[in-house]
C-alpha cells in the first residue's frame, strides 16, 4: 500500500522519541525513559510529515520508502539527529 505525505527526512543517523509506545505524553518520571532509533546495518532512520504538519509515521528508510510513494519534499538528514516535538526556546517571543 502507497501513501502520500508533504516531507520525508530520511537517512538520518538517529531519531529521539519521547513517546513510542503510543502514548501522546508522559508526565513525572516516564519523562526519563526515551526511545532511540539508530542507523541499523548502514540503514538509516526517517521521519514522515503530514500535511496537517504532524508526525505521521518513524521507521527506517527501506520501511518508509515501501509505505509512501507520493511524497512533496525529501530531505537528506544524514549525519544528522532529529529530536521531534522540542522546542528551542531561545527562538520564541515573549510579549511583555
Amino acid at each position: 500500500m502507497s501513501t502520500s505525505a508533504k516531507l520525508i527526512i530520511k537517512d538520518c543517523e538517529q531519531i529521539v522519541q519521547v513517546c513510542s509506545n503510543g502514548e501522546q505524553f508522559k508526565r513525572g518520571r516516564d519523562q526519563d525513559d526515551l526511545a532511540i532509533m539508530r542507523r541499523k546495518d548502514e540503514i538509516g532512520c526517517s521521519l514522515v510529515i503530514g500535511f496537517d504538519g504532524l508526525i505521521l509515521d518513524i521507521g527506517y528508510d527501506n520501511e518508509i520508502e515501501l509505505k509512501y510513494s507520493q511524497v512533496s519534499e525529501v530531505i537528506d538528514g544524514k549525519g544528522c539527529s532529529i529530536i521531534p516535538g522540542f522546542v528551542f526556546h531561545s527562538n520564541c517571543k515573549y510579549n511583555s
